[in-house]
């Protein structure tokens, strides 16, 4: 799961004109993917686009083995 923090999720989703309906719901989803989810990827930190993808394919590579 590609994750961020809930305010920078909020910033994002208000960025994007998301209606506050959209917002409540995407925070609820995130919450409970968190819970659900046993991989969380954090996109919160400033890290570029690439780095995130970096990550995701070396854990990709370590669960195939």
């Amino acid at each position: 799961m590609l994750d961020c923090p809930d305010d920078e999720r909020v910033r994002r989703l208000r960025a994007r004109g998301g209606p506050a309906e959209w917002i409540g719901g995407a925070l609820a989803d995130a919450a409970e993917g968190r819970e659900l989810i046993p991989h969380v990827f954090g996109t919160g930190g400033g890290e570029s686009a690439a780095g995130v993808a970096a990550r995701v394919l070396g854990w990709v590579r370590e669960e195939a083995g």
